[in-house]
């Protein structure tokens, strides 16, 4: 059997489901490590004048992407999240 040539999208959507970034992989490699540069590539315009806002305020993602480096990269960026079920919830 002869090994198949694949590719994943990495998304990074808002709630009305608008992308907001897009990073392309190979198929092999896992979600995870791909969490940090899909949230990197961020970049919404401003309504008036001014650079795209790059850090966006909260993250809701699937339990794939709930690992401890993922979680830490958060933090550091000052960025509350949501991950699949028993992660973090974000204050209210």
């Amino acid at each position: 059997m002869q090994a198949q040539l694949t590719s994943r999208i990495h998304l990074a959507v808002e709630q009305g489901r608008r992308p907001l970034s897009i990073v392309i992989t190979a198929g092999q490699p896992r979600d995870a490590p791909q969490f940090g540069p899909v949230v990197e590539a961020i970049q919404v315009p401003r309504l008036g004048r001014g650079r795209p806002r790059q850090r966006p305020g909260r993250v809701r993602a699937d339990k794939a992407h709930d690992s401890r480096k993922n979680r830490a990269y958060l933090r550091r960026r000052g960025i509350s999240h949501h991950s699949g079920p028993g992660g973090p919830r974000p204050k209210s």
